[in-house]
């Protein structure tokens, strides 16, 4: 009721509040890359890595939690989409998003209730 509309209300003025001061920098945020080559791309390259291993390392004990059904191709699929998501809408293009423990002990609990139903 009033709560949820209340709340919408706040959300909805910080994030116009957000996206107003933000515009001015979200162009360059993206072309500043291209610019300065030297210091960008090392950093790509360490974010690429950095997001890449606990995808491989969590993706295959997942693997082994459920048996095959979840893997490290759906671990990379869903990190990737994640991450692009929030790049483009953050305004933070170089953001490190990974998988945790808590993902694999939801996803463990949560294989195990449907497994049983």
């Amino acid at each position: 009721g009033i709560i949820v509309r209340l709340i919408w209300a706040l959300f909805t003025k910080e994030f116009r509040n957000d996206v107003r001061q933000r515009s001015p920098h979200y162009i360059s945020d993206w072309t500043e890359a291209f610019k300065n080559k030297r210091e960008c791309i090392p950093a790509m390259l360490f974010l690429y890595f950095s997001c890449l291993a606990p995808v491989v390392s969590f993706g295959t004990i997942a693997s082994q939690i459920t048996e095959g059904s979840i893997g490290v191709v759906e671990f990379l699929i869903a990190s990737g989409g994640a991450g692009m998501a929030y790049a483009v809408t953050s305004g933070q293009p170089m953001t490190f998003i990974a998988p945790t423990g808590l993902t694999l002990a939801f996803l463990s609990g949560l294989y195990r209730f449907c497994s049983r139903q």
